[in-house]
């Protein structure tokens, strides 16, 4: 089990509380609570039973745990949760206040993950889609200059719960970039598709891309 992240956020003038749980092996799951006085405002979860077996299973669970609870603080302050907050408010709505009013109280641990996961990171330059093909340039940028030959990025389609389905996978060059095209899933539209990367020694990233 990886220690979880406790934030509190402040949103137009009031203050709102993050938390992050892994479940643990025995139930595989990250869980992100939104709290506001005391009510759940969201609940999310994901699961990672798929992870059980990987070898670099903490790293992986500890970037889910960071992307969930960063996607949460997010939604928040996009005013996603504002009709839930206002009924809580007694329909008086909740007060406008400064962006410099707006911070985050970013735990140590919070911080230190980002710090761990983050030696490398997967970049997305283009994304050319026209019905038919899908062709994506994308880059692993890393802090140390090394040669990257023999990495690659995988492509994978998500579903609503959870699943993926590998699609292909792009080979890089020495500096770390691919150019992947392949068939557009023949799936219903919006769709995410999920890039990973793994480079041995720097660890593990990937990003969310969604066709409209």
């Amino acid at each position: 089990m990886i220690p979880g992240f406790n934030n509190d956020v402040l949103y137009k003038g009031y203050k709102f509380h993050v938390q992050t749980e892994d479940k643990g092996p025995k139930n595989p799951v990250v869980e992100t609570l939104l709290f506001f006085r005391g009510m759940i405002v969201s609940n999310r979860k994901t699961p990672y039973d798929g992870l059980l077996e990987d070898e670099n299973l903490t790293e992986k669970v500890r970037l889910l745990m960071i992307q969930q609870h960063q996607k949460m603080i997010a939604d928040l302050k996009s005013g996603e949760f504002d009709e839930l907050i206002n009924k809580e408010l007694g329909g008086k709505g909740i007060i406008p206040s400064s962006p410099a009013q707006e911070q985050e109280d970013l735990s140590e641990k919070f911080l230190e993950a980002i710090k761990k996961v983050k030696k490398m990171f997967l970049a997305i330059e283009e994304i050319k889609d026209d019905g038919k093909t899908i062709t994506i340039k994308a880059g692993i940028n890393t802090r140390e200059s090394r040669d990257l030959s023999g990495n690659s990025i995988d492509v994978f389609l998500k579903f609503p719960d959870g699943k993926k389905l590998f699609l292909t996978r792009g080979l890089v060059d020495s500096s770390g970039k691919a150019e992947i095209s392949f068939p557009v899933p023949r799936v219903e539209r919006p769709f995410v598709l999920v890039l990973e990367t793994e480079v041995k020694g720097l660890g593990f990233d990937e990003k969310w891309i969604k066709f409209d």
